[in-house]
């Protein structure tokens, strides 16, 4: 079976407050887009990457130095409209992985272990265990607390047979964060084991995180 990596590179980084875009911004001696690239060309369990851009010509320079690119399409406005573009050209694949540009650090033992098991059951996402305790929230009072051991921080990527996932995407896009989402309404999807390295970049506090993250990523090379 044939996996293509859907790679999301259409974001800004506007929360950042930084000057440039933080896919292209370097952590450590990398820029973040080169890393998440590097991670998805590494694996063997990856047949080829597409990359979503909010700007294709901004991107081909990072994008032509790994050869499982096939190709750069431009995003939409939302997230679920960047996974959209990218899914119209996953044609001669039969499963699909969507990650996050701004995921840096997912490691090989997160995209094997979530291939495997979409390849099996259909559909699989990373997560990570709810630590805190979670409050039910309304106006400001608290409604309940949440039994936290039923819960998970889901990551990416998330991978499914390519037909389930392109179904789902022909539905109501509004309000859509991720992919599994839209899945579930008609299939199952598997959890496997996520890392709290696999963090998404969104806030400055974030990048100072990165920065921690990969120098102990970069001592292991």
């Amino acid at each position: 079976m044939k996996t293509v990596a859907v790679i999301l590179a259409s974001g800004s980084g506007a929360r950042m407050n930084i000057k440039e875009n933080k896919l292209t911004y370097k952590i450590g001696a990398k820029p973040v887009i080169e890393r998440t690239l590097e991670a998805f060309q590494k694996s063997d369990d990856i047949d080829a990457i597409i990359l979503v851009a909010s700007d294709k010509e901004h991107f081909m320079p990072f994008a032509a130095r790994f050869s499982k690119v096939i190709g750069i399409v431009c995003g939409g406005e939302s997230r679920a409209e960047s996974v959209k573009c990218g899914l119209k050209k996953t044609g001669g694949f039969d499963i699909v992985a969507i990650h996050d540009g701004d995921r840096p650090f997912v490691s090989q033992k997160i995209i094997s272990d979530t291939v495997a098991e979409a390849v099996k059951s259909g559909a699989a996402v990373p997560g990570i265990p709810v630590t805190d305790t979670i409050k039910l929230v309304s106006c400001g009072k608290i409604e309940k607390t949440v039994d936290r051991s039923t819960l998970c921080r889901v990551q990416t990527p998330q991978v499914f047979w390519k037909d389930l996932i392109c179904n789902a995407y022909e539905g109501e896009l509004t309000g859509v964060t991720d992919d599994a989402s839209l899945v579930e309404k008609t299939h199952k999807v598997s959890v496997v084991s996520g890392s709290e390295d696999n963090i998404k970049l969104t806030t400055k506090h974030d990048l100072d995180i990165a920065e921690i993250i990969a120098k102990k990523a970069d001592g292991d090379n």
